[in-house]
């Protein structure tokens, strides 16, 4: 073994009116070994008070391999009950380090529930990649796409809800605190909305003097 943890994490959350609205309990064990192999394991035990209450849960188990050389490989597998539905999820993750200067990474997850009540069957799988011309200057881009899946995990008919593409571009001209950052994103620019087509440009100068 390379390293050993475990956690515990505990909350409560009350309202004004003093009654309790929820509870969270998650606990954590992360095992690394010394060829390059990790095993994370956690469970997640929560309450919730809505319009009546809720009990929900998840176990997660996650492997990583890492070559230490910037490139990794990760699975992972869930499973519990979410406001009265079981839910499996199953994900991969892959980062390479093609050059020096350029990495990048895929991760693709699939969400199914049953009973499926309001059509949360999906795959998530999103691209991002950074290329550093130097160290003061560099671009990300970012693509992640949310597809529904009606049917259970063996139907192939997709319904895209939710793309979003996003391009970075950063000069720190004057490091660490003078910069220029300019960013194109296409796709929802709201936290709360699940679709949309919009094309945002943004622009952010920061320079301390």
């Amino acid at each position: 073994f390379e390293d050993l943890s475990a956690t515990i994490n505990y909350n409560q959350y009350w309202s004004q009116e003093a009654v309790l609205r929820s509870w969270e309990v998650r606990n954590n064990l992360d095992i690394k070994f010394l060829k390059k192999w990790e095993f994370s394991l956690s469970y997640i035990d929560e309450f919730k008070r809505f319009e009546k209450d809720f009990r929900n849960n998840e176990m997660e188990v996650e492997i990583d391999y890492e070559n230490k050389k910037g490139s990794a490989l990760a699975f992972s597998y869930g499973r519990g009950n979410n406001f009265d539905s079981v839910f499996e999820q199953i994900g991969w993750e892959i980062d390479l380090k093609l050059q020096e200067k350029w990495n990048i990474s895929y991760n693709i997850k699939k969400y199914w529930f049953n009973p499926d009540i309001d059509d949360d069957n999906s795959i998530i799988h999103y691209l991002r990649s950074t290329f550093y011309m130097n160290k003061d200057m560099f671009f990300k881009l970012f693509y992640q796409s949310k597809y529904n899946v009606t049917g259970g995990i063996s139907n192939p008919d997709y319904d895209l809800s939710r793309e979003t593409f996003q391009f970075v571009f950063v000069w720190r001209f004057l490091p660490p605190f003078g910069s220029v950052q300019l960013a194109f994103q296409q796709g929802t620019t709201r936290f709360t909305e699940v679709s949309g087509n919009e094309k945002t440009l943004f622009s952010k100068l920061s320079w301390v003097f």
